[in-house]
């Protein structure tokens, strides 16, 4: 949690209540939607509106305090991230494994990069396909 405050203060942003209690939301883990972080905030801030989320979270999205991502269905996930992420989004069932490599910290692009005289600031990298439990039930 701290970690997000401070990285919502050097953006130089205000740290109003409403946006400390979705800081908190997003501190407590996991991939969450718009909606559900909705519903955990409203047992706090009741009047809170889906449009002020939103408006934040693409804030948050925006400056790199958080990420986000499209599950199979189309909807938006979030979540707290002090780094880069990667992930591996089944189609099938949707969920989201996050990985541990970078493509580009192994030097998998960087010929291909540096090569055409690009130099990257910020990636994301997503891969999509179905999941072990997908895969065999799509077998029978």
């Amino acid at each position: 949690m701290r970690s997000l405050v401070r990285a919502v203060s050097r953006q130089g942003l205000r740290l109003t209540p409403q946006r400390i209690c979705l800081l908190e939301v997003l501190a407590g883990g996991g991939d969450l939607t718009a909606e559900e972080i909705v519903a955990r905030l409203r047992k706090t801030q009741p009047h809170i509106s889906l449009a002020t989320v939103y408006r934040n979270l693409n804030t948050f999205v925006a400056l790199g305090i958080i990420s986000k991502y499209y599950s199979p269905d189309g909807v938006a996930h979030y979540r707290a991230s002090a780094r880069h992420e990667h992930l591996f989004i089944c189609l099938g069932c949707g969920d989201a494994q996050h990985l541990a490599a970078c493509p580009l910290q192994a030097g998998l692009l960087d010929e291909e990069l540096s090569g055409r005289g690009l130099q990257v600031v910020d990636h994301r990298f997503e891969i999509r396909g179905y999941c072990r439990r997908c895969q065999k039930e799509g077998a029978k």
